[in-house]
């Protein structure tokens, strides 16, 4: 069995920052606690988006950049918008079987296992970063459906609906 570099060797390798970086955010991290990956950042060595790929790569997991209007609308509904924030995480795809959850941490199991009970579905895993995650949601949640627009539409008079139908 293979041994998970961390994530401070992946960005090490990658060339994103130096082991006297990593030992700065280690040292930052045990005065403050928090994630390795949050000292980073808070150390300015590097941006949320790179943590993000960077813990994508160690838990081999797809890093994504989803947009609003490829969302399955059916698989975020299953969350409400508050509980979505509050978790920063969105169902973001449904199939028989899977609910592909866009998440800002592989670690948070406790809301993947919540929604496995709850869905009864096998979850399939993504990450993004909080900032792209809260605007997901926000645009999301702030679509219309299709009764929205419904209310939306002026009411038609009888002649306007037979000219309608007879063109």
């Amino acid at each position: 069995m293979t041994q998970r570099r961390t994530l401070g060797e992946i960005l090490v390798g990658l060339g994103r920052i130096t082991e006297g970086d990593v030992a700065r955010a280690l040292e930052y991290q045990r005065q403050g606690g928090g994630y390795l990956g949050e000292a980073l950042v808070a150390c300015g060595l590097v941006s949320e988006d790179e943590i993000e790929w960077g813990l994508a790569s160690q838990f081999d997991l797809p890093y994504v950049f989803p947009r609003a209007d490829e969302i399955d609308f059916e698989a975020a509904s299953m969350v409400s918008p508050e509980w979505a924030l509050a978790n920063l995480t969105l169902p973001i795809m449904k199939t028989a079987s899977t609910l592909t959850v866009v998440v800002e941490s592989p670690l948070n199991t406790k809301v993947v296992e919540e929604l496995r009970t709850r869905t009864h579905l096998e979850i399939q895993l993504a990450l993004a970063s909080p900032s792209n995650i809260r605007e997901l949601i926000r645009q999301v949640f702030a679509r219309p459906t299709a009764a929205d627009e419904d209310a939306q539409r002026p009411p038609v008079g009888m002649s306007e609906a037979l000219d309608t139908v007879l063109a």
